[in-house]
């Protein structure tokens, strides 16, 4: 079976994250974490990672809502972790146990606040240190998500109703209030959700993931329902813009439309295929690209997904309601901080359709209240097709700047702050994907990360994936004597 939504994967995935810490004393008494705010530090894409700790070494914690249990990773303990207490059998979300040691954790903190002493399963492996905090921890809050600050709140959980009477507030903003279930099998939280590809629609559940950016999707599911992978499209459009063999070897499938709640469509999602899912009350997992691109509310013990995003203006899908009234500015969003170690930390938001994609410009701002653009222009690509809430973060310079651009690089470092620029419509060749970049000449480009795919991909995977895109965004199938297949009949 791949790997899939196991919680020690989350573990895996943010290894990048771990910085060096100097030891600390005997772990504290146990700490409340309410009004606790974190910043994310998951970039280019948005997961719930954090700065931790375990015995005062350093750690990325990962909040991780698929896991029943905490883990934690035995490269924590340099001297050898703690004898095992038992072992413990973890269900996957999609199916198959893991069987692993328990231990009894102590000295873990997120951010700076001691967790009281937990049963954790632990997971064998070298590497930097990190660790999941899994929902016997998680299921005591409620976890505020701001992807445009980049930044997760925990507050004491509410009753439903007190969510429901959000709904009724008004105000500059949609909201939807999304009513979870629960898997009777592990536990795990689903979200009802029903995805479009061309005319073929699912409804189903899906298992709420947080420590993952990726959506996943039964491969079983799909193909019963008529789904089509991105692969199976690039044979039937034989078109020299894209081939079966420039896209990556997984199976992913583009998706028209995935409904989270009444008026809360999210366009332009890439799910990864599972093969191996067997979990009867799912169909997969909504990753963090699909639900934190919008301001939200998780709150497991009320079983309920809170999702806020700005109104547009009706029949104006270039302009948004703001608290100074409706305009194009209104529909972007920007945050600067500076790195400790120079640079700047950027996240941007657009919360208007891109149907062609679009270039938004920064002004990073230097000490003395200038900006970098006499030596270089920075800006957030948005890919074709991207929808309402479109998000992503980068660190300012990346490293492969430095051997591009020196001096763009050394004045990037000097930068405070930023704040908005001009947008165009349209992407580009050089960075065709959701990223920052920077332009430097006429024709010189440097681009940071473009996670429009799962993992590593290159660019003319990216240009591949994007072409797919724009090909489903038109709504018409092509190549009408060769068409996707009929849905499987049901059992």
């Amino acid at each position: 079976m791949r790997p899939f939504l196991c919680a020690c994967a989350a573990l895996i995935f943010f290894l990048s994250c771990v910085r060096a810490a100097a030891p600390e004393p005997a772990p504290a008494a146990a700490q409340d974490l309410s009004g606790l705010e974190l910043p994310i530090t998951s970039r280019p894409s948005l997961a719930l990672a954090v700065e931790g700790s375990i015995q005062g070494r350093s750690a990325t914690a990962v909040l991780d809502l698929t896991a029943p249990m905490s883990l934690v990773r035995s490269s924590c303990f340099p001297g050898g972790p703690p004898k095992p207490r038992a072992r413990v059998r973890i269900e996957r979300a999609g199916g198959g146990f893991a069987e692993l040691p328990q231990i009894l954790l102590s000295g873990a903190r997120v951010g700076p606040r001691a967790l009281p002493p937990l049963d954790a399963a632990l997971i064998e492996g070298s590497g930097p240190c990190a660790f999941a905090v899994g929902l016997d921890v998680l299921g005591h809050y409620a976890l505020i998500v701001d992807p445009q600050e980049r930044t997760v709140r925990f507050e004491p959980p509410r009753d439903r109703a007190a969510y429901r009477a959000m709904a009724t507030d008004g105000g500059l903003e949609d909201l939807s209030i999304v009513e979870l279930s629960r898997d009777p099998e592990t536990d795990r939280l689903l979200v009802p959700v029903r995805v479009r590809q061309w005319s073929r629609e699912l409804v189903a559940s899906l298992v709420l993931s947080s420590a993952d950016a990726r959506t996943f999707l039964s491969e079983k599911v799909a193909s019963r329902a008529g789904f089509e992978t991105d692969s199976a499209l690039a044979a039937r459009l034989d078109q020299p813009e894209v081939s079966a063999g420039e896209l990556p070897p997984i199976p992913t499938y583009s998706l028209d439309e995935l409904d989270l709640g009444e008026g809360l469509p999210v366009r332009g999602i890439t799910a990864v295929g599972e093969p191996n899912w067997t979990q009867p009350e799912s169909a997969g997992a909504l990753g963090a690209d699909a639900w934190a691109r919008f301001p939200a509310i998780v709150d497991p013990s009320a079983h309920v997904l809170v999702l806020r995003r700005p109104k547009a203006v009706a029949g104006r899908g270039d302009r948004c309601l703001g608290p100074e009234g409706e305009s194009e500015e209104a529909c972007f969003v920007l945050s600067a901080s500076p790195r400790p170690d120079g640079g700047l930390l950027l996240a941007a938001t657009s919360w208007r359709a891109l149907p062609t994609g679009g270039q938004l410009y920064v002004d990073p701002l230097l000490p003395d209240g200038g900006t970098v653009s006499r030596t270089c222009r920075v800006g957030i690509s948005f890919e074709a097709g991207a929808d309402r809430g479109a998000t992503t973060a980068a660190s300012l310079p990346w490293p492969s700047l430095d051997e591009v651009s020196p001096p763009c690089a050394a004045e990037l470092r000097k930068a405070q702050a930023a704040r908005l620029g001009l947008f165009e419509d349209g992407t580009s060749r050089e960075c065709p994907g959701r990223c920052a970049f920077v332009l430097f000449g006429r024709r010189s480009w440097s681009c940071g990360e473009c996670p429009l795919l799962p993992g590593s991909a290159s660019r003319d995977q990216e240009r591949a994936v994007q072409f797919l895109r724009l090909v489903r965004a038109s709504g018409t199938p092509p190549d009408a004597g060769a068409q996707a297949p009929e849905p499987e009949p049901q059992d």
